[in-house]
């Protein structure tokens, strides 16, 4: 959809495709259309933009942490039906749309506590044995640590002190 269709009515949209994710008794097969609605959820907010207050109608922060948290329960997806697991689909596209959101957010929208529970989703997801979802892994959370510049920076400080310590005790 263009942006100028998308900025009249982008509360309803997004609230209606947050509201698409949501795993009810009419809903529990449907996890084809879940995994389409966090796809759309990535695609709106990068047709909009991102700012901080959006006064032109893209996503404000606000908006955007809600967005973040209805991916993080696209992890908790665990569907099953006659074919077996369909919750990988699921759970593949969250973490899409999260890696795309993070490559396209400015860092200073990301606050802490959300970049934590985003940090602790995707690693949550670590233990499933489930391939093709490593990508994602690795790029959201890549993504993470370098929009977070200076974490990267002490990252690197603190991994040289120690490997320093390490050498010097031997």
């Amino acid at each position: 959809m263009p942006r100028f269709l998308l900025t009249v009515s982008l509360p309803k949209v997004i609230q209606q495709l947050c509201t698409c994710t949501l795993i009810t008794d009419k809903t529990l097969q449907w996890a084809e259309s879940r995994k389409n609605a966090l796809t759309a959820l990535s695609l709106v907010c990068t047709t909009v933009g991102i700012a901080p207050s959006s006064p032109v109608g893209g996503v404000d922060q606000v908006t955007l942490a809600g967005i973040f948290r209805t991916f993080i329960d696209g992890f908790e997806d665990y569907t099953v039906d006659s074919r077996g697991d369909i919750r990988a689909i699921v759970r593949e596209s969250a973490m899409y749309s999260i890696q795309v959101l993070t490559n396209t957010s400015q860092p200073d929208l990301l606050e802490a506590d959300l970049i934590r529970s985003v940090l602790h989703a995707v690693t949550k997801q670590s233990w499933m044995k489930v391939m093709r979802l490593d990508t994602y892994r690795k790029a959201v959370i890549t993504g993470l640590v370098s929009s977070i510049g200076s974490l990267t920076e002490s990252l690197v400080k603190s991994s040289s002190a120690s490997s320093k310590l390490t050498i010097a005790r031997f």
